[in-house]
């Protein structure tokens, strides 16, 4: 009988969402990375995050060393780090959590690339920037094309 009150109270609220969209044809697209891209969006507040970080992560030569710095303890640049991890791979990504008193530097050697996520970019004038997202910023030194 539970059940059955559940059941109806799911139909109920589910009903008008689900009329809705059948009327205005509201379907996220499928694809293979959709499920991502919905989690992606609000983080990098861009559509089609997971085409954008593959893009980024493809343009890095291959034997390149990639890292992740994100401010420790935040969940959401977290889960982009995991993101750009299995967008890239078989591609090592390596992490680095800041505590809210430290700041990136200059960890670059000529075959280092570094996504700051929701980082200050430095102001060091020796690194190539490229702005992927409002919050993510790709430094890599001058002579890595």
């Amino acid at each position: 009988m539970i059940w059955i009150l559940l059941l109806s109270v799911l139909l109920i609220q589910g009903a008008p969402r689900l009329w809705s969209d059948l009327k205005y044809e509201n379907f996220p697209a499928r694809s293979p990375t959709a499920a991502i891209d919905r989690q992606l969006e609000p983080i990098l507040q861009v559509a089609g995050g997971s085409s954008l970080l593959t893009k980024a992560l493809a343009q890095l030569p291959g034997e390149c060393r990639v890292i992740v710095a994100y401010p420790a303890g935040n969940e959401q640049w977290e889960f982009v780090e995991c993101a750009m991890a299995y967008l890239s791979w078989p591609r090592k990504i390596e992490t680095m959590k800041l505590k809210p008193n430290e700041s990136f530097t200059g960890v670059l050697t000529a075959r280092t690339v570094v996504f700051l996520c929701g980082l200050p970019v430095p102001s060091d004038t020796t690194y190539k920037r490229t702005n992927i997202a409002p919050n993510l910023e790709l430094l890599r030194p001058l002579d890595i094309e």
